[in-house]
């Protein structure tokens, strides 16, 4: 008996059409899908979905990037357009973000490229999209010690670690921000800084509102700190917290205990738009 093609291809597509059933009904038992008795395809909701919410992250985080170059004098703004590799990638992850704190260092990382081109590298942006909210609550407390890119620290767990002067989170937090490469240095490997202050005052900062004031005469060694990375050094000036100058007093405390001949200052920076 000779089957007609058109009843071949008729049956052909009703198999399709039962297994693209089954396929459905998987989904939808996965959690992959969800079910809408108006009859629409569930792909199509499904992609409608992700895309919807998507776009609610990518308007925040514009909004908020708005509003901190609300602030800027348009002489700081950069005359060039962004990158399309920059905007491209910057859109792709942004789009990702929930965490309310993570989308605040997304708003800072496009406020910062607008106001200069290449602050903001994809080197950068591909290590601190790694990042998690405790994360970046957790960086931005250690920042609290910090003195012109170093973490001022002290010895913990034996004198084999390190940990910061204004302490508070946990070790496996800070080897954490090391392994996201942040910082560097948690574990003690006896390495020190020093800088001669030749009898002259030189100033280290804080903060964009604070920092120290060292007089001589004689050398500034610092034995205990934790450094940051270039991206953490990014991320600091980003992320950077304004905290009470009693931080800095802790810091200035700390370290004067190691340099007893020089004399340390806790001072209010008056820093210029350039600086």
């Amino acid at each position: 008996m000779i089957i007609p093609n058109e009843i071949k291809t008729t049956h052909k597509k009703r198999e399709l059409e039962d297994a693209q059933h089954v396929k459905n009904l998987q989904d939808v038992c996965d959690s992959v899908a969800i079910y809408d008795d108006k009859g629409e395809d569930l792909k199509y909701i499904l992609s409608r979905t992700i895309h919807e919410k998507e776009m609610v992250n990518l308007l925040r985080i514009a909004n908020l990037a708005t509003a901190q170059l609300n602030n800027v004098d348009d002489s700081e703004i950069d005359d060039n357009s962004l990158s399309n590799d920059f905007f491209n990638r910057w859109r792709r992850e942004a789009e990702l973000i929930e965490d309310s704190d993570m989308q605040m260092v997304w708003a800072r990382l496009m406020a910062e490229e607008v106001k200069k081109q290449g602050t903001v590298s994809l080197r950068a942006m591909e290590m601190i999209k790694t990042m998690t909210g405790e994360e970046a609550r957790s960086f931005s407390h250690i920042l609290r010690s910090h003195l012109n890119g170093m973490i001022i620290a002290r010895p913990a767990q034996g004198m084999v670690m390190r940990e910061p002067v204004i302490s508070g989170i946990s070790h496996r937090m800070l080897l954490t921000l090391e392994e996201i490469g942040l910082i560097t240095g948690v574990a003690d490997m006896g390495l020190h800084w020093s800088m001669s202050a030749n009898e002259k005052k030189i100033n280290l900062y804080h903060d964009s509102m604070s920092g120290i004031s060292i007089e001589g005469p004689g050398d500034f060694v610092l034995k205990c700190f934790i450094r940051l990375t270039p991206t953490g050094v990014l991320l600091s000036k980003i992320a950077e917290p304004k905290h009470d100058i009693n931080d800095v007093f802790l810091i200035a405390k700390s370290i004067a205990v190691g340099n007893p001949q020089l004399v340390f200052t806790p001072t209010i920076v008056m820093k210029t738009a350039k600086n």
